[in-house]
């Protein structure tokens, strides 16, 4: 039901637009996060109380990164490492010092609540 990411960087840019529908050229603030993603590594999974397992796709993939508006933002996710699937995927080194991966896990969990009745 979600998709979960890393905060790489808070931003803002000051903005004009001058396309169509456009009311005036004064810029406006935008704010935006700059993510990475991460992957479902067990999406259909039957198991109803297991935890979700995530990991980042490689950096060289275009969609491993984007851009979300603050607003769209649940603030209140654990991601939790998986310790016994160690650190950096098949002994590979990091490639991006901005994405800071070089200190991955190869796995996470989704921390969650569950409430038996």
């Amino acid at each position: 039901p979600f998709w979960y990411a890393r905060v790489q960087g808070i931003y803002h840019a000051n903005v004009s637009y001058h396309g169509p529908g456009a009311k005036d050229a004064n810029p406006r603030r935008l704010d935006f996060l700059w993510v990475r993603w991460y992957k479902l590594k067990n999406p259909n999974s039957s198991r109803p109380y297991s935890l979700q397992a995530l990991s980042f796709p490689s950096v060289e993939r275009p969609s491993a990164f984007g851009f979300v508006d603050p607003r769209d933002v649940l603030r209140a996710a654990h991601i939790v490492p998986a310790f016994h699937h160690k650190k950096g995927a098949g002994g590979w080194t990091s490639r991006s010092s901005l994405a800071m991966d070089g200190t991955d896990w190869n796995r996470y969990y989704v921390g969650r609540c569950v409430v038996h009745t």
